[in-house]
């Protein structure tokens, strides 16, 4: 078994440990409404395949996948997501900040290293890297040509 598909499984068991403690593990005959709840919740569980399942089956239950991945400490690109779409709220909680440039008309960028890669998060966008020094480099660090045109 791959180690995404492990972690996914793992977190199909937190997922379903928190249905139980929610729901109730052993829901009493003449409360069928909980029994037939719960029982909903876990055969929509068995169908997660994939981290966007996860995310999917998470938000459509009214819980924010953001939050969830964040407390479990979700490394969201070994699981399979595609990096230009790990949300920067992750990025920002789990990853190390490793770099940042600010300019005098208030832009900025910080780059940050997540999941074995480099992310530049930007006021507009997110770029991803393989190398500290191609995300400094996108990021703008050190380079205050900027300021000097402005002055």
């Amino acid at each position: 078994m791959s180690t995404s598909n492990t972690l996914i499984d793992s977190l199909k068991t937190v997922i379903a440990n928190q249905i139980f403690e929610q729901v109730g593990g052993t829901v009493p005959p003449d409360n069928a409404e909980k029994h037939e709840r719960r029982q909903m919740m876990l055969d929509a569980l068995e169908g997660v395949k994939t981290v966007y399942d996860i995310a999917d089956y998470l938000d459509s239950s009214g819980r924010d996948s953001d939050e969830f991945f964040i407390a479990y400490q979700v490394p969201l690109v070994t699981v399979g997501m595609d990096p230009l779409d790990v949300p920067s709220e992750v990025i920002q909680s789990l990853g190390s900040e490793v770099a940042s440039e600010a300019w005098a008309n208030g832009s900025w960028a910080k780059v940050y290293t997540y999941d074995g890669l480099f992310f530049v998060i930007d006021e507009t966008e997110i770029r991803v890297f393989k190398t500290l020094c191609e995300a400094s480099a996108s990021a703008g660090v050190g380079n205050d040509s900027f300021d000097k045109l402005q002055d």
